[in-house]
């Protein structure tokens, strides 16, 4: 998610200021931003190594099958509850409203761009009329990106928040309801596959940023 909301500022900058965007995204700066990222990444994280524990759970009723998994035993249900809701202020709520204002800034230079551009060619009829189709579908691009990702990976957060703060009082009797465990898997994988996904949709995106820039 982090890494996400650098990589929009670099599309960002690379339309607003093209001419100094490599002299500036260095080699040693991408290098640390990366590393920041990490660190930013790993401390959020860090409660879940000493919270996590290992337990077995039965498969089926009388049978001695059991499989290990991890489970969050949080000394107090406060605890617990006001992590969780921060993880999805800081890892949602936030990059999805950073990454919005980002898009606005991106879509409107863009568009600017492209009235210059079409002003510009009505006067000299000399610039290709492709070259205002690829801007428009840029701005179009990171606008379905930032809705992607908001859509995607809100499920999960929503029901986890659901979870957190629906617990029993005693932390040991954890038993969610049973749609919630049929469901909960599947918005994981939506959070998930959009991460699969994004890799692809930003490479293609930034072939069109290429063309647009030119």
């Amino acid at each position: 998610v982090l890494s996400l909301t650098v990589i929009s500022v670099n599309r960002y900058y690379s339309v607003h200021n093209p001419l100094n965007a490599r002299s500036f995204f260095t080699q040693k700066r991408i290098l640390s931003t990366i590393l920041v990222v990490w660190l930013l990444s790993s401390g959020i994280c860090m409660p879940l190594i000493f919270m996590n524990k290992r337990d077995e759970i039965g498969v089926v009723e009388g049978l001695p099958l059991v499989f290990s998994i991890c489970r969050e035993i949080w000394p107090q249900e406060r605890l617990k509850q006001a992590y969780n809701f921060l993880l999805f202020c800081a890892l949602y709520c936030l990059p999805v409203l950073f990454n919005m204002v980002i898009c606005f800034l991106t879509v409107r230079r863009l568009w600017s761009r492209s009235r210059q551009l079409k002003e510009s060619s009505a006067l000299t009829r000399s610039l290709p009329a492709s070259r205002l189709k690829i801007r428009r579908k840029v701005a179009q691009m990171v606008v379905a990106l930032v809705l992607l990702f908001a859509i995607s990976w809100l499920p999960v957060y929503l029901m986890d928040i659901w979870i957190d703060f629906n617990i029993p009082k005693s932390l040991q009797d954890v038993t969610p309801s049973p749609w919630i465990l049929q469901l909960r898997p599947f918005a994981q994988w939506l959070g998930l596959t959009n991460s699969s996904l994004n890799p692809i949709c930003y490479c293609f995106v930034g072939n069109l940023y290429r063309s647009a820039k030119e």
